[in-house]
């Protein structure tokens, strides 16, 4: 390119050849390089690509080719929509941690009972929801089913601190520890 681009490509797409037979040439497995000046080149796109927190990750693994001669195949490299939702989450869950903690300093302790079975409800009910559009949006793949699992998880984490929480209010330290214990274990599959 001749110039800096004005806008970043996410999206690109690949045809299958239209030869029968051909299907052992179609390029299922890729780096795509892009240059300024055609002397110094980056990587620009992949075949595949995953996202982690806040970041898309190029991962060069075999994309979903089809068999099908002569077939448009568009590879999105942009961060999925609900990945960037649940990222989001993390805006509320750190407003109620500071709540928690300003209701605990002013003395006002009946106030983090309701506050973290709201911040813990919502968050399971959210991380559910995502779980059920992945799936009835028909996404797969390894990285989407290891997401959607992730996602699962710590739904359901969240869905027994407030359990272990109503029954037994005594304990919020400990399950405090408890539920960061099951996030560090979620996020380690």
């Amino acid at each position: 390119l001749g110039e800096k681009p004005r806008r970043r490509y996410d999206m690109w797409y690949i045809e299958t050849m239209r030869e029968q037979g051909s299907e052992a040439g179609d390029a299922v497995r890729f780096m795509l390089e892009g240059s300024d000046d055609a002397e110094t080149w980056e990587v620009v796109g992949s075949s595949t690509s995953v996202s982690y927190y806040f970041q898309v990750i190029r991962t060069h693994q075999e994309a979903a080719v089809p068999l099908e001669r002569g077939r448009v195949v568009t590879i999105d490299g942009r961060m999925d929509a609900l990945h960037l939702v649940d990222m989001c989450l993390g805006i509320p869950k750190i407003f109620a941690k500071l709540l928690l903690v300003a209701f605990a300093a002013v003395g006002k302790l009946e106030w983090l009972r309701p506050t973290f079975v709201l911040d813990h409800g919502f968050q399971f009910g959210v991380r559910c929801f995502i779980c059920l559009v992945s799936v009835a949006g028909g996404w797969s793949g390894p990285a989407h089913s290891a997401y959607t699992f992730h996602l699962l998880g710590l739904g359901f984490a969240s869905l027994l601190g407030v359990v272990i929480f109503l029954r037994t209010p005594e304990v919020l330290e400990l399950l405090l520890i408890s539920f960061s214990l099951c996030l560090l274990l979620v996020q380690g599959i």
